[in-house]
């Protein structure tokens, strides 16, 4: 299987909804006072997050790309009330900017779908500026932490996932963001960590109905591959009814790396 496992018609919606982007923004970046600054967000998707930042920072000019023709061209729609924003169809292997070309990078929730995670750091760090930073975002323990422990589920969480970890796909991408960008040489790193699931109990419908789509588009895309055309459905099902009960836990955590490129 090679391509993003989410490709869909639903999906730039689906990572619309599950973000709240002026909440996100004045979160994680208001604090770094990116006035007058040139941003680029690699895997913009819709471009929430790049419209956002737009907006937060008028002085700011916001450069958004994604691999995705169907995102980027949700993304025009999204951006069209921030004028200091653009967006285009963009490889993170290959960025197509000139070195040292942008004050700030950031990159949220698209390492984990990446096939040479490493190539994508080092791209980024050629287009910052010397002194520039690198804000990194992603998931540590997605799909696979629970309890009580459902061998089923649990047998057919792992399996899917080992396939899927031949296209790049790293559920436990989160743990290696430092690594990744100590190697890459990098300095001045800081490292925080947030929860991100947490589901105790019956999930809430508003989530439940996150979590359908994602495995809808998931399953849709899994049974295209013959080790699971027959048990995709059956999995995600599982899976749903696992989040609906009394006594289960589900959970991972969000792991943020701010970096800075040596001057």
């Amino acid at each position: 299987m090679t391509g993003y496992l989410m490709e869909d018609s639903r999906e730039a919606q689906r990572l619309a909804d599950k973000v709240d982007p002026e909440a996100w923004v004045r979160r994680y970046l208001v604090p770094l006072d990116l006035n007058n600054k040139r941003i680029l967000d690699v895997g913009c998707g819709p471009a929430v997050i790049a419209a956002e930042l737009g907006r937060q920072f008028e002085t700011a000019t916001v450069v958004g790309i994604d691999a995705s023709p169907q995102r980027i061209e949700a993304a025009h729609a999204n951006i069209v009330d921030a004028p200091n924003v653009s967006v285009q169809i963009g490889d993170a292997h290959a960025l197509p900017f000139e070195d040292e070309s942008f004050d700030f990078v950031v990159c949220r929730f698209l390492m984990e779908y990446l096939p040479d995670k490493a190539l994508a750091v080092q791209e980024m760090k050629r287009v910052l500026k010397p002194g520039g930073r690198l804000f990194l975002q992603d998931l540590d323990g997605q799909l696979v932490w629970h309890y009580p422990i459902d061998q089923s589920l649990q047998d057919g969480v792992e399996k899917a996932l080992k396939l899927l970890e031949k296209s790049g796909f790293d559920p436990m991408v989160g743990r290696k963001l430092f690594h990744l960008c100590h190697a890459a040489g990098f300095e001045s790193l800081d490292v925080n960590i947030d929860p991100y699931h947490l589901i105790a109990g019956p999930i809430d419908a508003e989530n439940l109905a996150l979590w359908k789509t994602k495995l809808e588009i998931a399953t849709q895309n899994l049974t295209n591959m013959p080790e699971f055309k027959d048990t995709a459905a059956a999995i995600s099902q599982r899976f749903l009814n696992y989040l609906d009960r009394d006594d289960s836990l589900t959970y991972s955590v969000l792991f943020s790396v701010l970096a800075t490129k040596p001057r």
